[in-house]
């Protein structure tokens, strides 16, 4: 995995208060960058570093199934309301964790919004609105969740060997 660097948004990307269109959007490209392209695009202002077991209980989506991650690096980060950015490795358990979860969680994302973004990354043009995306190809499943006072954006990556399964029973 590339080194998680802090450097700071573009101007337009600032954490800053705006109306809710505008904190969704911001918030979709914070997980986007960190969790979809793996490249952590905030400053030490933008967060800061908390522990695992200061995640609101439910967070992350599968928390009791997974059990303790093997590391966890977690962050509030410096928005309106509460928002946690959380990226955890687990050994992977085949249908039960994936090898790494990334995720953003926030009571200010908007749930329907974030939901339409999962799906825009869909290739399923079926009339059934589930904001879940399996993308074995690049080895994840993106999720929106509505987890108590969260909606909750999520990408659970799959470990080499859970991959080359799916895919191989997709051929």
């Amino acid at each position: 995995m590339p080194v998680l660097s802090f450097i700071a948004l573009v101007s337009s990307a600032a954490v800053t208060a705006g109306p809710p269109d505008g904190q969704t959007a911001l918030l979709t490209r914070i997980f986007e960058s960190t969790c979809l392209d793996r490249e952590m695009k905030l400053s030490v202002n933008d967060a800061r570093p908390i522990s695992y077991d200061k995640l609101p209980k439910g967070l992350p989506d599968g928390r009791e199934r997974a059990g303790e991650p093997l590391s966890a690096n977690v962050w509030l980060l410096n928005t309106p309301g509460r928002t946690y950015l959380y990226i955890l490795r687990y050994r992977e358990i085949p249908g039960i964790a994936a090898e790494r979860i990334c995720g953003l969680a926030s009571d200010k994302l908007n749930f329907e919004a974030a939901s339409d973004w999962v799906l825009a990354r869909s290739n399923d043009q079926s009339m059934i609105r589930i904001p879940i995306v399996w993308n074995m190809r690049e080895g994840y499943v993106l999720e929106a969740t509505l987890d108590e006072d969260f909606s909750v954006l999520q990408a659970n990556w799959a470990g080499q060997a859970e991959r080359e399964k799916v895919l191989k029973n997709l051929h």
